[in-house]
């Protein structure tokens, strides 16, 4: 089952917005959706029992030309068996955290069967 991603925050345009994997409406609920957008919790990994997800975020700060500041917050959605597999989740997925400055157009689900 593949890891879901989305990211949330102040973008190079000065806008604030979100950036989600195809299917991240599809394994998890808008509720839990809300509350992972608005309070980052980068220091330990998150269960969501309902969703059989773990949740393993990454946070920053970002700010525009106007000195605005703004969390920059890039969270995945890990099937809560890949996450028992998994040696490092930290590890593993910091090498997918994209850049607040030059983020893509689109995150794609990513697959890692075989990581550790």
């Amino acid at each position: 089952m593949p890891v879901e991603q989305f990211v949330y925050g102040m973008f190079p345009d000065g806008k604030i917005g979100v950036l989600k994997s195809p299917n991240v409406n599809n394994v998890l609920s808008d509720i839990n959706f809300q509350i992972l957008r608005a309070n980052p919790n980068p220091r330990e990994a998150l269960w969501l029992e309902t969703e059989q997800l773990v949740v393993v975020q990454f946070v920053d700060e970002t700010s525009d030309r106007d000195g605005r500041e703004w969390v920059w917050n890039h969270t995945f959605l890990i099937p809560i068996k890949e996450y028992i597999r998994i040696t490092d989740p930290h590890q593993l997925f910091s090498k997918y955290v994209v850049s607040k400055d030059k983020p893509p157009t689109n995150l794609e689900s990513i697959e890692i069967g075989g990581q550790d």
